[in-house]
């Protein structure tokens, strides 16, 4: 299933709206061919560059939270030891209270 997402964005239609008006613009206003293709192959390319900022911004986002979920994970095991640290503590919990 071939799902594009980001058409969904508000900023990839404000970026269709923007193509629209510079080619009514370049087709009203300016006679220069090679400036008409300029502008409108600037706007035309808004479009792609969205969903790959978007994309991007993912990245980021991901790349953030993992960063920070790491740092999280590192202080608790700093905090309350490792996984071998708590067993022994059981451990030794246990034989304390059954006078082992």
């Amino acid at each position: 299933m071939n799902q594009q997402l980001y058409k969904k964005l508000y900023t990839y239609w404000f970026s269709v709206l923007i193509y629209d008006h510079t080619v009514k613009f370049c087709e009203q206003w300016i006679k220069s061919w090679k400036l008409k293709e300029q502008m409108t192959g600037a706007a035309r390319s808004g479009k792609p560059e969205i969903a790959a900022n978007w994309l991007l911004t993912l990245c980021h986002q991901a790349t953030y939270l993992l960063h920070k979920q790491i740092k999280a994970l590192e202080k608790k095991h700093e905090q309350e030891g490792g996984f071998t640290e708590k067993l022994y503590r059981k451990r030794v919990e246990y034989r304390k209270e059954n006078n082992c």
